[in-house]
């Protein structure tokens, strides 16, 4: 269910990124995702 509701975002965002802010205990769940860290990635509007 989660797979399918990030997918679903990355698909609507105009940028293609998809901004999270998260605690340092959560940071190993999203990696799992496929997430990962974009330090010059363009900020949230």
């Amino acid at each position: 269910m989660i797979e399918v509701a990030v997918d679903a975002c990355r698909c609507t965002s105009p940028r293609g990124y998809i901004g999270l802010n998260t605690s340092q205990n959560a940071i190993g769940f999203y990696r799992r995702l496929g997430f990962r860290d974009v330090f010059d990635a363009p900020p949230p509007r």
